[in-house]
């Protein structure tokens, strides 16, 4: 195992470096650049050419590169072209934000989707299997966006019952920290456990026809056991599979509920930074969103060998 990942890291820190070759050079293909944007179509050319070589934005690109990937190796991530603030400390400030929208919808989606998926196994072919699996079809085919502002409509402004966006630090006040928080998160979450759900009982099945499993019967286990302890276990390797893309998937697309919610989060940093093309910032924001996805996955890696212990790598 501590081979294994040693080789995965070894290979991450490979596709960081090419990720971020691609990264820095489609950024730069962007149509406008960061100085037009930020002082005009008719800047004064002296200012212009002294923010360039301020900035490095006079050399060849190919240059610009590795002076950028220089700075990041020995811990300068650079400060944004707009405002001047270190790049590091917007990300500091921004992604624990999305962390907990992301995570938290995640953790809601475990929660529903585990009871549903299980029962719909269990009860295959019967009114409640239909009911769980229209459910899932249904949230499947509705877009975040559409249930964020449905949520809105309903729970801010007719019930009044939550705000429509905003931030509060939970260290600062807990309950208004939560009434914020939950439409975003109940609202990613909804698809989540859609996907779950629908994974945990086509896997459920599965295992629930499997020879072992009618032996566990025919020696008088209880039904509850035969469900919780031979069946579910074993149906969690493609599972956690999905659980871990639906992470990614959830760091990158996070971008569209927290333009709904108004939510600060690295979505809208990334969004905002793009339309002032303030490349530093895009660069590592991106960046760390690669790192932190592929060190996801390689938990999930470890994780099938904690719940499959005849895996082996």
């Amino acid at each position: 195992m501590g081979i294994y990942i040693l080789k995965r890291i070894g290979v991450m820190l490979i596709t960081l470096v090419v990720i971020s070759i691609i990264i820095f050079f489609l950024i730069h293909m962007l149509p406008g650049d960061p100085i037009t944007i930020l002082y005009g179509k008719n800047p004064n050319p002296e200012l212009i050419e002294r923010i360039q070589k301020f900035y490095g934005l006079d050399l060849p690109i190919y240059q610009q590169y590795f002076r950028w990937a220089g700075n990041v190796l020995q811990g300068d991530f650079g400060a944004s072209l707009r405002d001047g603030v270190p790049v590091l400390d917007l990300i500091k400030e921004r992604i624990p934000r999305t962390l907990i929208l992301c995570f938290g919808a995640i953790i809601f989606g475990i929660i529903f989707s585990f009871p549903a998926g299980i029962l719909a196994a269990w009860k295959k072919g019967g009114w409640l299997d239909f009911s769980l699996t229209s459910y899932s079809l249904v949230m499947l085919s509705v877009p975040q966006f559409w249930l964020g502002l449905f949520f809105i409509l309903l729970f801010s402004y007719k019930l009044g019952w939550f705000p429509s966006s905003g931030w509060i630090y939970p260290g600062r006040d807990f309950i208004g920290f939560l009434k914020i928080i939950i439409m975003p998160i109940v609202a990613t979450g909804f698809m989540e456990a859609a996907v779950i759900t629908r994974m945990l009982r086509s896997s459920m099945i599965d295992v629930l026809s499997a020879d072992y499993i009618t032996l566990a019967r025919a020696k008088g286990n209880p039904e509850r056991r035969v469900l919780m302890i031979h069946s579910v276990r074993n149906s969690l390797i493609p599972v956690i599979t999905v659980i871990g893309f639906l992470i990614g998937y959830l760091l990158g697309g996070e971008i569209v509920i927290e333009k709904v919610f108004n939510f600060p989060g690295m979505g809208s940093l990334i969004v905002f930074s793009t339309s002032f093309r303030d490349y530093p910032v895009i660069q590592i924001s991106i960046l760390f969103y690669a790192a932190l996805f592929m060190v996801i996955n390689l938990i999930i890696d470890i994780a099938y060998a904690l719940i499959d212990p005849t895996i082996r790598y």
